[in-house]
């Protein structure tokens, strides 16, 4: 898997120390079959009226050879992971909470983050019991 995952570098909206929206980049690894993807989906956010902040984003992490998770493809990626939990039921198991139009840091179902990622294939990672905020994925696992 390795073998297929190249860095990308991309413009995000981040605050700087006194709370002002400043142009920050992030690097990381992804599938270089999404690599012109996700720079184009970054670049939309980044473009976006709502100049969502992304101080942490993730996406290849390999997990194991019996890991079935598409950050071990590269094909999958978490925005925020602190402000955007991973919830089994109502226990925290990731992350430390979920709270979007509080938190600036949160993913708002309905803001432009999911609806970008939706426009180029990816879903969000809400499986019923199971919702893990921070997780876009391609094949949507």
């Amino acid at each position: 898997a390795e073998a297929n995952m190249i860095n990308i570098t991309v413009n995000v909206w981040d605050f700087d120390g006194t709370g002002n929206k400043v142009t920050k980049q992030k690097t990381f690894p992804v599938n270089q079959y999404l690599a012109d993807t996700i720079k184009q989906i970054f670049k939309e956010i980044y473009e976006g009226k709502e100049r969502f902040p992304i101080h942490s984003v993730g996406c290849y992490s390999w997990r194991g050879d019996n890991s079935s998770s598409e950050h071990c493809n590269g094909t999958a990626l978490d925005i925020n992971p602190n402000e955007n939990c991973m919830m089994d039921g109502d226990t925290v198991v990731s992350g430390s909470y979920w709270k979007p139009y509080e938190d600036p840091y949160s993913i708002p179902l309905d803001g432009e983050v999911a609806q970008i990622f939706a426009k180029y294939g990816f879903t969000q990672g809400l499986w019923g019991y199971r919702n893990d905020y921070m997780h876009f994925s391609y094949f949507g696992t």
